[in-house]
């Protein structure tokens, strides 16, 4: 996909699929800026918080959500 036709993607969103990109988007990004410092026995322990309880995203969840919303195959 090129730069081009992602934004297209983008822009052509409905609301919700927009939100739901967003949301996935800063969940994701804050996983990162969150693991960045910790150690494993951190990250497996913050992933198996429930979700209502952190900010993570599973792998399985942003590969379906990218699947669904850009056609994407994330690896």
């Amino acid at each position: 996909m090129t730069l081009n036709e992602f934004k297209n993607k983008v822009q052509n969103m409905s609301k919700q699929d927009f939100k739901t990109f967003s949301n996935l988007m800063y969940r994701t990004f804050n996983f990162i800026l969150a693991v960045e410092d910790m150690d494993m026995a951190e990250i497996n322990k913050l992933q198996a918080l429930p979700k209502e309880h952190n900010i993570n995203t599973s792998s399985m969840e942003l590969m379906n959500e990218f699947k669904r919303l850009f056609n994407l195959d994330i690896e």
